[in-house]
């Protein structure tokens, strides 16, 4: 996880969805492995928040959370993007 964690920080720099998908969708490589553990880790804590084991509150302190805005800050540019491509495939199909 540390490694998966360290890749996510210093590392991945996609400049579109494209770029994040590419990586998402190369099962098995560590890239796409590091991805998927960041990401996952994230929405589990998430969910801690909306079922109410997590406080909101203790959520978005920086020092548990910082890390998460790190990562959203690379997405956010280009979040409603994946839809878009997942919608026609990654080859541009319909």
């Amino acid at each position: 996880m540390r490694k998966a964690r360290l890749w996510w920080r210093d590392t991945f720099r996609p400049k579109n969805a494209a770029d994040y998908l590419k990586i998402e969708m190369t099962h098995g490589a560590r890239e796409s492995d590091s991805l998927r553990q960041v990401a996952s880790h994230w929405g589990m804590a998430a969910s801690f928040v909306l079922h109410g084991t997590l406080s909101e509150k203790a959520f978005f302190r920086a020092a548990f959370s910082q890390e998460l805005f790190t990562l959203f800050s690379k997405v956010r540019p280009f979040l409603k993007e994946p839809q878009t491509h997942r919608q026609r495939g990654l080859h541009g199909e319909r």
